[in-house]
Formats: C-alpha cells, sequence, structure tokens
C-alpha cells in the first residue's frame, strides 16, 4: 500500500462517519463524532506540508471544507457544551449526493496517489545557495556528486562530463531530482537549480499550448527564453569558476569540471532546452563556453524563432462613402479584439556543439519526461499533449527513460571529442 493511502483512508472514514450517522441510532448519543469533519479536514490539510503539493487531494480538500461549513452550527454547540441535533434532520436528498461527491473525491486522491515515495533525495547531495546581483535573482543548487565505492574509483569519473540540469518553466528541482539521482548513479555529477520567482505554472502552460500558434503566447514563451538565458549567462562561468558567492567550492576535487574531460552538457526542459541552443548558436560561444561540448533539448519550442503576425489593413479609395468607411472601421476595431496568429518561423539556430532534441511520444504532455509521472500521476491529466490525449501505455515516465538517453549520448559526445 502507499504510504499516502493510510492518511487519505482515515480522512475518507472520518467524513463518511460523520454523513452516514443520521441513520445510525447508536451513533446519536456519540458527541464526539461532531468534529469529526474538522479533523479530516485538519488531516487532509497536514498532507501538503508532509508529501508536498498535492493536486490530486484538492477534490478531497475542497469537499471537507465545504461539510465543515455545514457542520459550524453543530460545533459551536459542542464548544458550550450544548446538545445539538441538526444532523438529524439531513435527509437522503443532502446525504447521497454528499456521499458521491467524497467517493469521487476519494477515487481521485486514491488512483493519483504518488508511485514512488516524494521529496528531494537527501543521499550524496547538497544545495548552494547563489544570487545574481547585476539581475537581483537569487538561485538555489543542487548538486549530485556520485558516492566513491571503498577501494574503488567513482563510477565512470574519468569519463563523464558534468551535466547542468534546467528544470522545466514552471517546476522546481524537485521536478528533476530523481531523474538527477538516476545519472548521479551512473556516474555523473550533475547540478540543477531553481530561481528566485519561478514562471507561473499557469503561463508555462499556455506557452507549451499556444505559443507556436498567437503573438500573445509567443511573447511569453520569448520572455521564457531569454530568462532562461539570462540564467545561463550567469551560472556557467559560476560553476567553471566553481565558487559560490562566498568563495567555497561548488563541486569537491578543485575545479568545477572534476570528470577528467574538462566538459560540460547542458540538459534543459522547455525555455531551457532552446536558450541552451540559442547560446551556442551566438557568434562568440566558443570563446566564452568552450567547455560545453553538447545539449539535449527537451521539449522545446523555440519560440524565439517564429515571426509574429501583423494586422492586414485594407486600405480604402478615396472616393469611398461614409458608410463604407464607418464599416471599415467597425470592422478593424472589432477584429483587434481576435488574437493575432504567429506568421511562420525565421531562421532556426546553428548551435556549434551538438544537440539531441528530445521529443515526448504521441500522447504524452509536456511534463511526461520528468519525475511527475512518479510522484504526481495527475499532472498527466491536467497537462496534456497538444494532440488528442490517449490512453498509451507505452507512456514515458521519465526517470529512467531519460537518465538513459543521457548517458547515451554524453558518452556518444565524449567518444566523439577523444577521437
Amino acid at each position: 500500500m502507499r504510504e499516502i493511502w493510510i492518511s487519505e483512508l482515515v480522512v475518507v472514514f472520518f467524513l463518511f462517519i460523520s454523513l452516514v450517522r443520521p441513520f445510525f441510532k447508536g451513533l446519536w448519543r456519540l458527541e464526539g463524532l461532531t468534529w469529526l469533519p474538522f479533523l479530516a479536514f485538519a488531516l487532509t490539510v497536514a498532507l501538503f506540508p508532509a508529501y508536498g503539493f498535492r493536486p490530486e487531494c484538492i477534490p478531497l480538500l475542497i469537499f471537507g471544507f465545504l461539510l465543515n461549513l455545514v457542520n459550524i452550527p453543530a460545533m459551536m454547540s459542542s464548544v458550550f457544551s450544548r446538545p445539538n441535533d441538526d444532523f438529524r434532520d439531513r435527509s437522503l436528498v443532502f446525504t447521497v449526493p454528499a456521499l458521491a461527491l467524497l467517493a469521487a473525491s476519494a477515487i481521485i486522491a486514491f488512483i493519483y496517489a504518488p508511485l514512488v515515495p516524494t521529496g528531494l533525495s537527501a543521499a550524496a547531495v547538497k544545495t548552494v545557495k547563489l544570487h545574481n546581483e547585476a539581475q537581483n535573482t537569487g538561485y538555489s543548487l543542487r548538486i549530485y556528486e556520485p558516492v566513491p565505492v571503498e577501494n574503488l574509483p567513482p563510477v565512470g569519473s574519468d569519463l563523464r562530463p558534468l551535466l547542468l540540469v534546467i528544470p522545466p518553466d514552471s517546476g522546481q528541482i524537485s521536478a528533476v531530482d530523481r531523474i538527477c539521482a538516476g545519472l548521479r548513479d551512473r556516474g555523473f555529477t550533475v547540478i540543477s537549480y531553481s530561481r528566485k520567482g519561478a514562471f507561473s505554472a499557469y503561463r508555462s502552460w499556455r506557452v507549451f499550448r499556444a505559443a507556436h500558434k498567437t503573438n500573445k503566447a509567443n511573447e511569453w514563451g520569448r520572455v521564457l527564453e531569454t530568462a532562461r538565458r539570462e540564467d545561463l549567462e550567469y551560472l556557467l562561468p559560476q560553476i567553471r569558476q566553481n565558487r559560490d558567492n562566498s568563495g567555497a567550492p561548488l563541486v569537491s576535487g578543485g575545479s568545477a569540471l572534476v570528470t577528467g574531460t574538462d566538459s560540460l552538457i547542458i540538459a534543459g526542459y522547455g525555455a531551457g532546452g532552446s536558450a541552451a541552443v540559442y547560446l551556442a548558436d551566438s557568434p562568440d560561444f566558443a570563446g566564452r563556453y568552450g567547455y560545453v561540448k553538447g545539449v539535449i533539448a527537451v521539449e522545446s519550442g523555440f519560440y524565439s524563432s517564429y515571426r509574429p503576425g501583423e494586422r492586414k489593413k485594407t486600405p480604402l479609395p478615396e472616393s469611398a462613402k461614409w458608410f463604407t468607411r464607418f464599416m471599415a472601421a467597425a470592422a478593424g476595431w472589432f477584429g483587434s479584439f481576435v488574437p493575432l496568429k504567429v506568421d511562420g518561423i525565421n531562421r532556426l539556430p546553428s548551435p556549434a556543439v551538438p544537440v539531441l532534441y528530445l521529443n515526448a511520444s504521441e500522447g504524452a504532455g509536456p511534463l511526461d519526461f520528468t519525475d511527475y509521472p512518479a510522484t504526481h500521476p495527475v499532472y498527466h491529466v491536467l497537462f496534456p499533449s497538444r494532440e488528442k490525449l490517449r490512453q498509451n501505455k507505452n507512456r514515458l515516465s521519465g526517470t529512467e527513460r531519460i537518465a538513459d538517453t543521457v548517458d547515451r549520448f554524453t558518452i556518444m559526445v565524449t567518444d566523439t571529442l577523444s577521437e
């Protein structure tokens, strides 16, 4: 049984007893049952700090809140030691729909419970804070270093480049924690980060859904890509120097690139992957970031390459009558409320390093290459692919598949450079 199911079962049991109490006379005299909805609601609230944000528990949370509103008079009477039997007046008209809603909320919570333990892994991981004074932006870096085995050298330490993993636009480090830990276990030194004032989930979702279609969403996509490029331009030199703001080393071993290959590969999700490719396309890239040997772009849209659409105006002849001019002006005014669509693609980037473009399979959403299919299964339903959502038995879980793909790509790049 998944651990969270125990707490959810207790919540559902408390709410169920409260709802069916009017129909069992043996429960009428148990005044303490009045507080079961409150205890259930408090326990549901406690699930969030204990297990992180659990979207599948929100229906259960809302149901408990509404039932507590109905139960306020009874709780107030209990506080002042006055008997209250209002619950006995509840008929099937109230109870049956309430039980149906409770069942639906419970099913959602149980079905979409996490498949694996949630939370960031603690083994061989350290957190470092950085602050970009120029941009007044704070960063939290998570550094995953291979654990040396007694009497044996670290696995792959002389072969693997250092990996910088950029999380999804709306996600924090927790979105890729298990992937980073899996890569660490394969011998990589991995750095991931979150930034102060991360992008909102709504804006990131709108970018994924419509930035290749409408000007407005495309503008948001460009902003995300610009922000991620600013992140890279700040973080790459810091990693190269292997120093935090206080001068302490980021990675043990005396150098940021301690793998023996003096190389780094960027793996970026969404706007992060686009930003890395655009950076590798810049004229001065080799001079500034020659140690970056490859890029992995995961579900990246390259929205900065889209050409914004413009409103087309049909010129009127000077001889046009006032009514024709009026109708044209009215049509233009109403047309200004119609979202503009992007007008094709301009030049695509030509990066100076090998790039792996990694896209999800049909029916997979923008978060299916992350930890979320295992830690937050409901996200596959809430954030489906652009195509019609289908039941795909081979839907990627993200963690093992992307770790294997990154492993293969980095070995290929390293072997190519060593020849």
